[in-house]
């Protein structure tokens, strides 16, 4: 056994086909590594802890962990706390990014849904269902849907765009016919239940009864090569920007997508200024820009934050100030590429 070892994390026991299928290129994309599958759960620790427990046994330096996942939610969120305790034990410990994490992962995803649906006729609509989140907004499918054909249509089970939405959306279309396909990485128990069941609730269900003839696609998006190559793609990322300690890495060049970006007070660190400029400023976010797709940006706790710099980037350009902004309370939301924020009274 070497010292380099890969770490594919999957959420819940349905995901082990997806795993298996990008652990199958991910050891032909590292053979230099040892590719370990884990399905973790929500038991605190749990298979991810004894998975990590076992590189420090085998004494492995160098461990790369890559979430085999869409976003960047609760799951990534537990991944990262399970493996920051374990960065002393390593020389590097390095976790790669979701696919729908930057303005390049967004587009790839797109192509390969671009793809499926281009395999159907023109009178038919294609509608994925992905997973989504209730407790954070989802608007990163919103940024997926601005970047396919008319033909496809995005919905999520938890929060919103639904079921009511994505119906409104194909009543609305010249589509008569509609094929439903997960979002997800695995055609596991969403897709057999909330997809594709006989419940008066499954989006198969709701379609049918609204007149529209169905047909559901039990095929996860970890099954397709192309996505199987893009966390191959994740991976190779977060290896080439290996360094001590443990740290998230998004592809050389590319700002995280956490959209929207919600970021405590609490968690903003000043930074030094460079020459002739405050030495004050919290670096707040650096988001992107999708086409006509503004991601916005949540500031929290506006009541400590005493100016808000925006600086507006379009391509081609520098950095022109788009103007300051004074707030003293509530929630802001920002249409901009970077924003600094200066502390307000303590």
């Amino acid at each position: 056994m070497g010292d380099c070892e890969l770490i594919l994390t999957g959420a819940g026991a349905s995901s082990r086909t997806a795993l298996e299928a990008v652990g199958r290129t991910m050891a032909q994309a590292f053979p230099a590594y040892t590719v370990r599958l884990v399905c973790t759960t929500r038991t605190p620790g749990g298979e991810l802890r004894q998975a990590l427990d076992q590189a420090v046994q085998h004494k492995i330096r160098t461990l790369l962990l890559q979430p085999v996942l869409l976003t960047r939610g609760e799951e990534y969120d537990r991944i990262q706390a399970a493996a920051a305790p374990y960065a002393k034990y390593f020389s590097s410990l390095q976790i790669g990014a979701p696919l729908l994490d930057s303005a390049k992962g967004l587009e790839a995803v797109s192509e390969v849904l671009s793809s499926i649906a281009q395999s159907y006729d023109s009178n038919t609509a294609v509608c994925f269902l992905g997973h989504g989140s209730k407790t954070r907004p989802n608007t990163v499918y919103t940024s997926l849907q601005a970047l396919l054909p008319k033909s496809c249509f995005l919905g999520v089970l938890s929060g919103r765009p639904n079921t009511a939405d994505v119906l409104s959306q194909l009543r609305a279309s010249p589509y008569r016919r509609v094929v439903l396909h997960p979002l997800l990485l695995s055609a596991g128990g969403h897709a057999l239940r909330d997809m594709a069941g006989d419940s008066e609730t499954s989006w198969k269900s709701v379609f049918e009864k609204s007149g529209y003839p169905v047909q559901c696609v039990l095929r996860g998006l970890g099954e397709y090569p192309a996505i199987q190559a893009l966390f191959a793609a994740r991976g190779k990322a977060a290896a080439g920007t290996a360094r001590g300690g443990c740290s998230t890495c998004p592809p050389p060049g590319e700002p995280h997508l956490t959209a929207p970006l919600r970021v405590e007070l609490d968690q903003l660190k000043p930074v030094r200024g460079a020459a002739g400029h405050p030495g004050n400023k919290v670096a707040l976010a650096h988001l992107v820009v999708q086409r006509h797709a503004v991601l916005p940006v949540q500031l929290l706790q506006l009541q400590s934050v005493g100016r808000v710099r925006l600086l507006r980037l379009q391509r081609g350009q520098s950095h022109p100030a788009a103007g300051n902004q004074r707030r003293s309370g509530g929630t802001d939301h920002i249409s901009a590429h970077r924003a600094d924020v200066q502390r307000g009274p303590q």
